[in-house]
């Protein structure tokens, strides 16, 4: 199987030109000039050949912007979900350019000395400034670090979550975080608990940047919509590895994705029923598994590849 990058994605990545693209919800349209959107790009072009020599690619470069918006209302990525992705990686990119045209604009303005017009557009703008002093309060509000910082991470230290009657305290994840920033070398596949999407999932990989078997599964299926059954097989087996009641589940799971550490962390020991933890401490006895981390409640195994040929015999000698 083929390794998964960070993200848990796939190597093979998604191309609009094996999907093709669709015009609204319904059949694929045959033509350019069925979608309303392509109607003002001739004009634009033709009235830029008239424009002054100073303003004509700003004008052109408007006009294209606009119909590139339009666009997005009626053609998306066949596969796509809810024309969701085809217009995030779109408008994106555009509105970006939007704002750097935005102060030409009013240059301009300000040269053929129409101070109205430039005056009508500071004010216009001035309104979207209302965002950040709306936002940063709202956000403060849910702010678990206590204080303002720049530090993405500093949550970690104090936020705890709840999860089937155990307490999950997040520093003691970001120690272990830190702990294979630090430590490991390369780029090791890990494993970790999957439970459901926007919960606490696939924080190590997020934390670390290490390939994980499965990522944000909700993503995968929106981006890569053909590999629906691939998904739900590796969120599936990740959920096997933690539930497992014999070791040989465990190893054939470590050798299908390749898995070089298994992180048993109070997540995934609020998931585990006892007799599967008791099987990586077996595996740990028999050298499939060495213990690299441990502490407070949070463990990282090492797999060792060279034993696993033999694993399923000498765990059955166990046994």
């Amino acid at each position: 199987a083929a390794r998964p990058n960070a993200a848990g994605r796939y190597p093979s990545g998604a191309r609009a030109g094996a999907s093709g693209w669709r015009s609204g919800a319904g059949a694929p349209r045959s033509g350019w000039y069925q979608c309303p959107a392509a109607h003002p790009h001739p004009g634009a072009l033709g009235l830029a050949r008239f424009d002054l020599p100073n303003v004509r690619l700003l004008h052109l470069g408007i006009a294209i912007i606009t119909v590139g918006l339009l666009t997005t209302e009626h053609v998306r990525v066949v596969g796509d979900v809810d024309r969701m992705n085809t217009v995030f990686k779109v408008t994106y990119q555009l509105w970006v350019w939007v704002g750097l045209l935005i102060p030409m604009l009013i240059y301009g303005l300000l040269q053929q000395r129409r101070y109205l017009f430039a005056l009508g557009s500071v004010v216009l703008l001035a309104t979207g400034l209302l965002f950040p002093f709306q936002a940063i309060p709202a956000r403060y509000d849910d702010n678990h670090s206590g204080d303002y910082t720049l530090d993405g991470s500093r949550f970690m230290d104090v936020m705890t979550l709840e999860q089937n009657g155990w307490r999950l305290h997040t520093a003691r994840d970001a120690a272990l975080a830190r702990y294979m920033r630090a430590n490991l070398p390369g780029t090791p596949t890990i494993a970790e608990f999957y439970q459901r999407e926007y919960w606490w999932n696939s924080r190590i990989s997020v934390l670390t940047g290490f390939p994980s078997v499965i990522g944000w599964a909700n993503h995968m299926r929106q981006q890569y919509s053909h590999l629906h059954p691939e998904i739900e097989q590796r969120q599936n087996d990740i959920r096997l590895l933690y539930s497992a009641t014999d070791a040989a589940t465990i190893l054939n799971i470590l050798r299908r994705y390749q898995i070089d550490y298994v992180v048993v962390g109070e997540l995934e020991r609020s998931m585990m029923p006892p007799r599967t933890l008791d099987l990586f401490y077996q595996l740990r006895d028999t050298g499939q598994l060495t213990l690299v981390y441990d502490a407070l409640f949070t463990e990282l195994f090492r797999v060792e590849h060279a034993q696993l040929e033999d694993g399923n015999r000498l765990v059955s000698q166990r046994e």
